[in-house]
């Protein structure tokens, strides 16, 4: 789903993101029904029954084991070392759905970016300041320097996408690092913010997942789908 609403996605990135602007009443998730309709045509036509979903930690298991031949979603790079520790010989890579336009609309996120997961500086910690905040500012230096980007991409990591990026030493070896670096290399390529601003998004985030897999199995309609989401939106939204 990420992968065919991205082209509306990326239309709110300079606004904070898609779900940002729906909070702030200047999107809705009616805006996402043609991707749903997407999701829904491939899903009817191509998508064995009992395989519209399936779990990050079976991939590994179902690819291996010949019992599947793509993913389209998962974790990545992450899900291809798992996959390289398993079967050395396995043949995998990455790739991106283009948009319409032919655009590869590609979600800065973690790797991608100039954030991690879970690594910020508190306003407060910098009111206080003292050691901690000095520490916490020597450690995301060190984080995003050359040097630590070397040492993750020694242990089997694409290391972040840092202004000095051109001076890190890439591992051409880690599973999908072609595709990967061929990716950043692609004229087509945009990348595009969807950050939340407000904790209770993954609470969300699983109820609109899981409404999705009740369209996609005929227990829903796609209008059925769009309001009740929108009613959880709202009422997760109302009560952060």
């Amino acid at each position: 789903m990420e992968a065919l609403a991205a082209p509306t996605f990326a239309q709110y990135s300079e606004a904070g993101g898609f779900w940002n602007a729906v909070r702030a009443g200047d999107a809705s998730i009616e805006d996402l029904r043609e991707p749903l309709q997407r999701l829904k045509d491939i899903t009817d036509r191509y998508v064995l029954e009992g395989w519209q979903s399936t779990q990050d930690a079976q991939t590994t298991t179902l690819l291996v084991n010949r019992q599947a031949v793509m993913s389209t979603s998962s974790a990545g790079i992450g899900r291809l070392n798992d996959v390289n520790k398993v079967d050395p010989d396995f043949n995998a890579g990455i790739f991106c759905l283009p948009a319409d336009d032919g655009s590869l609309n590609v979600l800065k996120d973690d790797v991608n970016g100039d954030s991690a997961s879970g690594f910020a500086i508190s306003s407060q910690a910098q009111e206080d300041g003292g050691k901690e905040y000095d520490a916490a500012v020597e450690f995301l230096e060190f984080y995003y320097s050359v040097d630590a980007c070397n040492l993750m991409e020694e242990a089997g990591m694409i290391a972040p996408n840092v202004k000095a990026a051109d001076e890190i030493v890439r591992n051409s070896t880690i599973p999908g690092a072609g595709d990967y670096f061929a990716l950043l290399e692609n004229p087509n390529l945009k990348f595009f913010q969807n950050s939340t601003a407000w904790a209770g998004f993954s609470t969300f985030h699983t109820f609109f997942r899981q409404a999705r897999i009740e369209m996609q199995d005929g227990q829903t309609t796609i209008d059925e789908c769009i309001a009740k989401s929108q009613e959880e939106f709202d009422n997760q939204a109302e009560h952060e």
